[in-house]
């Protein structure tokens, strides 16, 4: 197959999706832009409907003063009864668009004062014999550069907050919180960002700050003006052959050829830059770069910066473990050098979701869930056992979505002792099933998580994209332009490249008569 052919057929194969990768992209790199623009599930493929739970909808809960249980996750807070079998709204006062909804964590103070953390802010609502008429109430928090906010808890009269680079710590009555960072882990003067998330924050541009992203932005318009003159040319030439070679038409594909051939020539190496470590964010490159590490610091003056998950108190042993995406860490005091464990449950890549006391376990079992699996993790023997199987498990990282990709975890429903197993694809698979409201199925999904779902290929074909489709769609785009800038350069050395109609040949340079006779000027 000649070059002409190859760089025809590869473009025309990833064309729509390579749009709609910079479509999505440039939405992504603005999400705070949209952050109050929605989707509705009801006109999404059917696995993006709630069912039983799934999606990341129930995250978990926590019990009420009245006896009530609060269930929180993507969509928001309602109320239900041990059963599940009613669910009332419980969302009076947070922000409407589901962007601001996403709750990672809803921890009750002694008093009933209940906080709810989003992803965008904190909230409180008052104590539980004023519940009935309060609403939500925002918490200001001292966050640097819009920090999201990822976990929460209560230790006595303190509750500290989560950050995704520092924690927020305050005092009875809450109303003023101090930012802590964190000091780095002992032995580690500053942490390396791990080899995927360097890449990450390059192919958005964002490593470079605000002109990155507006150079990642020329990029993905620069890949929609060569797919659309690359479907001019493909589509021009068939009206030709049916109407002859009309001067005019002639004319205008010349003209279209040359915009599209020293546009790509010229931008070629940050297409292909682009293209490339977009194409390395999913398996099978992912899996290696999600164990390795760089010596580039996101933020020097915070060796923690974007990398803190969870937070928990460990009361047999009088310490703080803390979730990091650099793995686990343990500190006698907030204000202490983080020493690292060196047993290390896997987690995936994409995030920690369960991090809980493991129920009739034994001093110093948790449970600790990802889209890796969940596992039991005794920290004082450093025993790590799969939670369904009870084999004893590999400390590496795990998959970015496993077999059983959990999402949520309750212990608040049946009987005690009896703990709710929620996964992102199917649910609630083990334990006591609440039933889920009919009329959740379609709640709405924000455009931003809407135009991750497009940029990661699974609004085609559901998590199994997760495996192939960036893999494919990537290596396709890459040799879609390699072939583009090989034909350009021949252009470039003066050699013919040409498209036919019926009368025959139709040259880019020079000049050729045609089968029937007519002459074809420069």
């Amino acid at each position: 197959m000649n070059l002409r052919r190859q760089h025809k057929l590869s473009s025309l194969g990833v064309c729509f999706f390579l749009v709609m990768f910079c479509v999505s992209g440039v939405l992504l790199n603005h999400s705070d832009a949209i952050a109050d623009c929605e989707v509705s599930r009801a006109v999404l493929p059917p696995f993006y409907r709630y069912e039983g739970w799934n999606g990341g909808l129930l995250r978990g809960t926590t019990r009420m003063p009245d006896g009530q249980i609060a269930v929180y996750g993507r969509n928001g807070i309602w109320l239900t009864d041990s059963t599940g079998r009613g669910f009332a709204d419980y969302n009076a006062g947070l922000p409407e668009a589901a962007h601001h909804r996403n709750i990672r964590a809803l921890v009750k103070a002694a008093d009933g004062t209940l906080f709810a953390v989003a992803t965008t802010g904190l909230y409180r609502r008052g104590a539980s014999g004023e519940e009935r008429v309060e609403m939500w109430q925002p918490v200001e928090l001292a966050r640097e550069g819009g920090e999201a906010l990822s976990d929460a808890i209560v230790r006595g009269d303190s509750l500290i907050v989560v950050g995704r680079s520092a924690l927020y710590v305050a005092e009875r009555p809450w109303n003023k919180f101090e930012r802590i960072t964190l000091a780095a882990p002992a032995g580690e003067e500053r942490l390396g960002l791990s080899a995927f998330r360097a890449v990450w924050l390059f192919h958005s541009g964002q490593l470079f700050g605000l002109p990155g992203i507006l150079v990642a932005d020329a990029v993905a318009l620069i890949m929609i003006f060569l797919c659309v003159t690359g479907l001019i040319m493909t589509l021009l030439p068939r009206r030709i052959r049916r109407r002859g070679p009309k001067p005019r038409l002639v004319s205008t594909l010349r003209r279209t050829m040359s915009w599209h051939s020293n546009v790509g020539l010229y931008s070629i190496a940050l297409t292909l830059i682009v293209c490339i470590s977009g194409w390395c964010l999913r398996p099978p490159v992912l899996i290696a770069l999600a164990t390795a590490k760089t010596k580039l610091a996101a933020e020097e003056a915070n060796p923690w910066h974007d990398r803190l998950r969870m937070i928990r108190y460990y009361d047999d042993g009088g310490r703080w473990l803390l979730s990091t995406s650099e793995g686990f860490y343990e500190l006698k005091s907030l204000d202490v050098q983080p020493q690292r464990l060196e047993s290390q449950p896997p987690v995936s890549v994409m995030g920690l979701n369960v991090f809980e006391r493991s129920a009739g376990g034994t001093r110093g079992e948790w449970l600790v869930g990802s889209f890796s699996g969940l596992f039991v993790w005794n920290t004082a023997s450093g025993d790590v056992r799969d939670y369904f199987t009870g084999e004893a498990v590999s400390p590496k990282p795990g998959p970015p979505f496993g077999r059983t990709a959990v999402s949520g975890y309750s212990d608040d429903f049946g009987r005690r002792g009896e703990a709710s197993i929620v996964t992102f694809d199917n649910g609630v698979i083990a334990g006591p099933r609440p039933a889920q409201p009919a009329e959740f199925e379609t709640l709405p999904m924000s455009l931003a998580n809407f135009a991750l779902e497009i940029h990661t290929g699974r609004i085609y074909f559901g998590n199994a994209a997760t495996w192939f489709f960036v893999f494919i769609a990537g290596a396709a785009a890459a040799w879609s332009l390699i072939t583009g800038l090989l034909l350009a350069l021949r252009r470039r050395r003066g050699r013919k490249c040409r498209f036919r109609d019926r009368g025959g040949s139709v040259w880019c340079r020079g000049r050729r008569r045609s089968r029937s006779g007519n002459r074809l000027s420069r």
